[in-house]
């Protein structure tokens, strides 16, 4: 692949003809398709995005009407069968998305302008990689393992670019692996989320997009804010919610922008009556244990023998049968083999079997959770591990600057 720096200069070169043209198009179906942005709660401008057991016990669960419950997508990379919500339009409902497909393809004899014509000719690649891979060979699997992990950061691309280089087409491009049983799950897992991604338009590869970068020292976001004007999916939802296995994002706060987590401090999200939708396994209690397919997770310290709100909501997880997303975080402690090495990682839905409580004056619960059947595996080793080498370096990269003086 090209470095870096030659795709840029490539990109510069044919950007100025064709980007207002995009822009155009891009705010008109922003206008037309993508919902309002929903309030943050309270506690969504955090001062620290580690989660512990002192700021476990404080922080509200929003009162939020019922979702709207629908059948899972059936996607091989979750769980069929699972309850999902139509709150927020999902991405898998029109494959290819109404706006490819109403875009005219090219003729021979219109050719990208300079710059584009070589990011086409880079998505192109797929195919020849993907040819390579029937054989099942270790390397060629690798090949377009580390393709599919530089294309999330490939600067450049648009709607024109995936249409000239068919990438969302049925037959072609990122579908034609991850609707393929060839391949291994986490390549079928990475092809989808970027599918999902640029079939939402949305082609911005910084790993903050969305988000409002507060005063900090380097790698310090503490005082990160999510940016109001920019669209999110809510995460009161059981189920997936549209995410992938594995999916990763450098802050706590950066979960909430995607739908994978509802509070940036919070280890549970959830309501008492409804259940729980979510939790962060972190650097919690000494009776938290997490063995992977099975975690033993303690909810927030309650007052004079009544249960916290977030420990209600897991109770009734537990109760209703409901699915709860879980995430790992890189403040588990070091010694777990789970742990991402940095960000936070969603690793699928789990089940609330039981729980007993431990101390009954501060009404701390232990809930015993196992992970849902079909299901990929947690992505926590070898060279399906996420974060990526390619997140890793960006994640890095940020650590090592500083935001400039205002």
């Amino acid at each position: 692949m090209r470095t870096q720096e030659e795709l840029d200069a490539a990109v510069q070169a044919g950007f100025n003809i064709e980007k207002e043209e995009m822009r155009r198009s891009h705010q008109e179906q922003t206008a037309s398709s993508q919902p309002r942005p929903v309030p943050l709660e309270s506690s969504a401008s955090s001062t620290s995005t580690e989660t512990t057991p002192q700021n476990r016990t404080d922080i509200r669960i929003p009162k939020r009407k019922s979702s709207t419950l629908d059948a899972s997508r059936k996607s091989p990379i979750r769980e069929q069968g699972t309850p999902g919500s139509t709150a927020f339009q999902s991405i898998s409902s029109e494959r290819p998305p109404k706006w490819y497909v109403e875009m005219k393809r090219r003729s021979k004899k219109m050719k990208p302008q300079s710059g584009k014509r070589e990011l086409v000719e880079e998505l192109k690649q797929i195919r020849q990689l993907r040819e390579g891979c029937q054989g099942r060979s270790d390397t060629a699997l690798e090949s377009l393992r580390k393709y599919l992990h530089d294309l999330v950061f490939l600067h450049g691309v648009d709607e024109r670019v995936l249409k000239d280089a068919r990438m969302l087409d049925d037959d072609e491009g990122l579908r034609s692996i991850f609707d393929d049983d060839l391949f291994p799950g986490d390549i079928k897992a990475d092809a989808e989320e970027l599918y999902d991604k640029w079939a939402r338009r949305d082609f911005d590869v910084n790993l903050f997009r969305g988000i409002d970068l507060g005063s900090r020292k380097k790698g310090d976001h503490g005082a990160d804010k999510l940016n109001r004007d920019y669209p999110r999916r809510k995460s009161d939802v059981f189920g997936h919610n549209d995410l992938i296995i594995g999916q990763w994002w450098p802050t706590q706060i950066a979960t909430i922008r995607d739908g994978a987590h509802g509070s940036s401090q919070g280890g549970i999200y959830g309501d008492p009556k409804k259940g729980a939708w979510s939790i962060v396994v972190s650097r919690g209690y000494k009776d938290d244990k997490d063995r992977g397919k099975e975690i033993l997770y303690c909810g927030t310290d309650g007052d004079a023998g009544e249960a916290t709100a977030r420990t209600q909501a897991m109770v009734a997880s537990k109760e209703m049968g409901n699915p709860v997303r879980v995430l790992r975080s890189y403040n588990m402690p070091s010694a777990s083999k789970y742990r991402p090495q940095c960000g936070f990682r969603y690793d699928g839905l789990y089940k609330v079997l039981d729980y007993k409580i431990l101390d009954k004056e501060k009404q701390i619960h232990q809930f015993r959770m196992k992970r849902c059947p079909d299901q990929i595996a947690i992505r926590y080793e070898g060279n399906e591990a996420r974060p990526t080498e390619q997140e890793r370096r960006e994640f890095e990269r940020d650590r090592n600057l500083q935001k400039p003086s205002e």
